[in-house]
Parts: C-alpha cells; structure tokens; sequence
C-alpha cells in the first residue's frame, strides 16, 4: 500500500487478509512510515490481529519516533508483535528464522513427561547444584563431593584419587576462574590443604560476606576435545539449544550452530557435523575419531532439561570432554540461570 492509507486506513486490514491468505507469501514484514493519529491507531490494531490469527511468521518496522508513535509501538510489543527499527534487520531476523529447519520426524513437541526438578533448587544456583539438576535428565558428570571442612575434603580427594581439582562452590560467584577460586591438578594432600584455604581467602576478598555452599572436589577429566552446549530462553521461539567446539576453540573458530528444541540425539550429531571445526572431533593427525554419538546423546539430554524445565532462562555446559569413540563425554562445569538469577 502506499501512504493513501491515512486516508483510508480500513484497506490495511484487507491487505494483511490478502498477505495471510496467499499461497506464495512464507512471511509478512509490515513496514510503516510517519503514521499518527487514528490511522496509527486503526494500523496497529490490525497488524496485532493479524498476527495472532495468522501462522505466518510477522514483524513490523515502524518508522517512527518515540514522541510521535510510541504508544503504537507499545501496544504491539504488549501484543506479542515483534518491532524492528530498520527493515534490513528486520529482513536479517526473518531470514535466520526461515533457515531454522523443520522438526525432524519422531521428534515429541514437548519436552519430558517428568516432574520438574529445577522447582527443589534455590533461586542462586552453584555449579554444583546445576549438575546435579542435569544429572537428572541423564547428562553425564564427574565424580565429585561436596565439602564443608578441610578433612572433607581431604577425605573426599582420597576416595576419589588424587589428582583432583578444588572449586569454591557461592551463587555469588558464578565466574570463579575470573575470581580465582579454581585449583587443578592437585597432585597430594599438602597441595589440597595449600589449596583449600587460599581459595576460601580469594573468595572473601573477591565478593565480601559472600555464602559459601561449600569446597567441591571433583576427579580431574582430562583426554578429550573440549566443547560447549548451551541454552537460551528466547521469550518468542522457546528455548534454543546450541553447540561448539570449547576452550581456546571458541577464540579460533567463533562457529557456533544453534536449533530450537526439542533437539533428538541424531540432530545434535549432526549440529555437531556441521560445525567448521568437526575435523578435530573426528580425528585429526594421527588423533583417534571422538565419541560424537555420546556428545549428541548429551545434546539431546540438555535439549530435554530445556523443554521439561520451564525455570530455565540459560544454561551453559562448559566444557563438556569428548573422550575417544565409545568412551562417552563429561560435562565439566556447567552454569545455570533459573528465574532471572544464576
């Protein structure tokens, strides 16, 4: 339509009917200059009823300011109706939509028929608290013990068999390789006990008063390929699931490939086919293949903690180890937001 529609507003409505009904349009981008008043008004009222009744993905840019449009552009954000400030990005964000595929067949819409267990967990979670919830749904974890004395720990360290590493475990701290709070490698009790109190010592100093849930010992997992999975809440799309090659990986190759859950275990082999550095999962220079059907099975594991846990707003699994094919993987560390606050 051209700006003949101030005059005569009623024909917007028809024209969106038009957009919903033809066969050959996928998606509506609805892109409005300098409309005021009550065509404003009668527009944007339109467009939010044609985007709930419509299962064509819809947008808007409304080329407008704040002073002159801004109730417009609040009532079709309150309507659900995704804005966009210039139609280039507008144009961006549809086209990422349209290269998301399809739902393989056989893939349940939702996630599993389990009792949440996010709902059992504090607001703050630790790293601790984050594997154990996934634990649940299966992903696989390190052996590892909770302390909240030295001779805890020290008990702890030796059923688990040195070395071992030592993780100060506070919601507070979600970032504890920034905090310094991390010990590797501890090879013997002296360097545990050294490690045990000035990890405590960096952890007051670094947030003051902060709670400490406890010491973590954790067995050292080493051998493998170092890679990430993800999740984010996107309020419109749902959870997306995402995955890549970790540690000094994520600098080099900056690939990352994402779907919308629920993801199966054979495409989260194949997210993990598709990233640019899946030559050194599947053996490079002498190196053995990887165990990429377990790191699917644990995509898969994630992506159904993601559709049965309507807490979850992210998740970051990293680093997950993959060992040599049929050795399985190991989700490291892993940090959770549930309700706005990790």
């Amino acid at each position: 339509m051209t700006a003949q529609v101030i005059n005569d507003p009623e024909g917007y409505a028809g024209v969106l009917r038009a957009a919903e009904a033809c066969a050959e349009v996928d998606m509506v981008i609805a892109v409005h200059s300098m409309i005021t008043g009550s065509a404003g008004e009668s527009m944007a009222r339109d467009l939010a009823e044609s985007f709930d009744r419509s299962d064509k993905p819809t947008a808007c840019c409304w080329l407008i300011d704040q002073k002159n449009g801004g109730e417009f552009l609040a009532f079709l954000r309150q309507r659900g109706v995704p804005l966009f400030s210039s139609p280039r990005e507008c144009a961006r964000a549809l086209g990422a939509l349209a290269r998301i595929p399809a739902p393989r067949p056989g893939v349940p819409p939702i996630g599993p028929s389990r009792a949440p267990v996010l709902v059992d967990f504090p607001p703050g979670l630790t790293e601790y608290d984050a594997k154990r919830a996934l634990k649940a749904y299966g992903v696989p974890i390190p052996r590892e013990i909770l302390c909240l004395t030295f001779a805890e720990a020290r008990s702890a360290a030796a059923e688990l068999g040195y070395p071992v590493a030592l993780k100060v475990m506070s919601p507070a701290i979600p970032h504890k390789t920034e905090a310094g709070v991390v010990a590797l490698g501890l090879k013997n009790e002296e360097e545990l006990m050294n490690a045990y109190g000035r990890l405590r010592e960096r952890a007051e100093r670094f947030v003051p008063g902060a709670p400490i849930q406890g010491l973590l010992v954790q067995e050292m997992v080493e051998g493998g390929v170092e890679c990430f999975v993800g999740v984010k809440r996107d309020p419109l799309f749902g959870p997306m699931v995402a995955v890549g090659l970790g540690g000094i990986y994520v600098e080099v190759f900056r690939d990352v490939v994402l779907r919308r859950a629920p993801v199966a275990p054979q495409e989260g082999e194949e997210m993990v086919r598709s990233l640019r550095g899946y030559p050194l999962l599947a053996g490079v220079r002498g190196q053995g293949p990887r165990d990429v059907e377990a790191l699917g099975r644990l995509i898969g594991a994630v992506s159904d903690f993601a559709c049965g846990e309507k807490d979850l707003l992210e998740l970051d699994v990293n680093p997950v180890m993959v060992r040599g094919k049929g050795r399985g993987v190991v989700a490291v560390d892993a940090l959770m937001t549930k309700g706005g606050r990790s």
